[in-house]
């Protein structure tokens, strides 16, 4: 879980050091100039602050994606390493394996390499897949319904994370740039620059709790059948 939190703590930091160049330029004036050389001067117009607060909705979906593909990894690393057994395992957990083997995102060659512990206990290290776990459309019911099927809570305090709310919305804006339906510049025109901070703060506490729920479940067990 080590490596999982710092891989998190570097993507939030990318966030908020973004955040804080934003932050310089929403109060610079029209132009930046060089230290080393004053005459080497760049011009900031309104359509490059616009493009610069766009991108901020591909670092956020970049940080929820990521977290979650991992927080799942890691789940299943811990079964694996604990040798839980397929048949100790929350009935929806056993079905969502069972639906991956028949599915066409776990290979056969892969599954047989996962079960280097026999199939009792390999079963749900070999059929899974984290490259085909989310695919571009995570947001906050994606994560309710992951939730659901392992077993974690999504509790999180309202005040500062708002449930996760925005993540829909952002998940929407980085489908849209990255299909190219809408530039960058037009994604910022409307967003103000504490508008943004205050959905990424949001965003980086929700996922906070979300981890610290997962890192709850694994400590307790929380996969196994009752």
């Amino acid at each position: 879980m080590e490596s999982f939190r710092e891989d998190f703590d570097i993507r939030s930091g990318e966030i908020l050091a973004y955040l804080d160049l934003l932050r310089f330029i929403e109060h610079a004036g029209s132009e930046l100039v060089s230290t080393e050389d004053p005459k080497n001067k760049f011009n900031i117009t309104s359509e490059s602050r616009k493009t610069l607060k766009g991108a901020v909705y591909i670092l956020l979906y970049n940080l929820i994606e990521s977290t979650m593909r991992e927080a799942i990894c890691f789940i299943h690393d811990s079964l694996h390493d604990k040798n839980v057994q397929f048949d100790n395992l929350k009935k929806n957990l056993r079905i969502e394996i069972v639906k991956r083997l028949k599915s066409d995102s776990v290979g056969v060659e892969n599954f047989i390499n996962g079960l280097t512990k026999g199939i009792s206990c390999g079963i749900s290290y070999g059929s899974f897949n984290k490259k085909k776990l989310f695919s571009g459309n995570i947001d906050r019911d994606e994560i309710k319904e992951k939730a659901t099927i392992y077993g974690f809570s999504t509790s999180s305090d309202y005040i500062h994370t708002k449930h996760g709310e925005k993540l829909s919305t952002i998940k929407q804006h980085r489908n849209d740039l990255a299909h190219g339906n809408v530039s960058f510049s037009e994604i910022g025109k409307n967003v103000s620059y504490q508008d943004l901070e205050n959905v990424s703060l949001e965003v980086i506490a929700y996922l906070d709790a979300i981890a610290t729920n997962i890192e709850d479940y694994i400590h307790s067990d929380g996969y196994l059948t009752s």
